[in-house]
């Protein structure tokens, strides 16, 4: 029904409104109409409409018995970091009131960074959630991030729709990201530094799911032969 529309996404929960003309369906927690255009050998040329844009998800669609309406599910999901004392065997927020996943401490322990959720931005701030500094902005989601061992840079692997996933660092200060200049475009996932800080070790999503290591003085990549992530 839908060939070559958001090929790398789920389509579900499809339903038909009670005159046949519509068919609503869930997708990217959204809910999206397709018109109906004839019958079965006429071929299909119209593109889903989008029909929910609210913050959060948007699933399970239901037609009304008289088609005016259409109840779904609505909802925001929220993440909470939280610490574990292991003294008392209790768990306390981290911070509270900030819905986040992904944390990550400076060597000194003196900064995080962290994801916000499910927005996917890059923030740092204080361990107790105070002097909040945004550093990356949507669409891109932001995965994994992790501080340089000397605490002023993070790299990170940023995801954004329609492009393979890619590996970035950006100033703990701030500023515009910069991609490793590797060089291809096979997905490179879950970065982290070298002791020194002057390489990035990382792995890539082919078939072989290699480990990589880009040298951030030469701008040289290679392959660690023999392992696999």
């Amino acid at each position: 029904m839908l060939p070559d529309w958001h090929s790398s996404h789920s389509e579900c929960c499809g339903k038909w409104t009670p005159d046949g003309k519509y068919f609503v369906f869930e997708s990217e927690g959204k809910i999206w109409a397709l018109a109906e255009t004839g019958g079965s050998l006429r071929k299909r040329v119209e593109v889903p409409v989008q029909l929910t844009f609210a913050p959060g998800y948007s699933v399970s669609p239901l037609p009304s018995k008289d088609g005016k309406r259409l109840f779904f599910e609505a909802g925001i999901v929220r993440s909470e970091v939280v610490r574990y004392d292991s003294r008392s065997g209790l768990f306390s927020p981290l911070f509270s009131g900030i819905s986040a996943e992904c944390v990550t401490y400076s060597r000194d322990r003196q900064t995080i960074a962290y994801v916000a959720y499910p927005e996917g931005t890059l923030w740092r701030s204080k361990p107790d959630g105070s002097d909040r500094v945004q550093l990356t902005f949507s669409p891109a989601q932001v995965v994994l991030p992790r501080w340089s061992p000397d605490g002023k840079q993070i790299a990170f692997t940023e995801s954004t729709k329609g492009a393979p996933d890619k590996i970035y660092t950006i100033l703990a200060e701030g500023g515009n990201p910069k991609e490793l200049p590797i060089g291809d475009r096979l997905p490179q996932h879950r970065p982290s530094w070298s002791p020194d800080g002057r390489r990035i070790v990382f792995d890539v999503a082919d078939h072989t799911n290699s480990i990589r290591v880009h040298d951030l003085m030469t701008h040289v990549t290679f392959e660690l032969p023999g392992l696999m992530a």
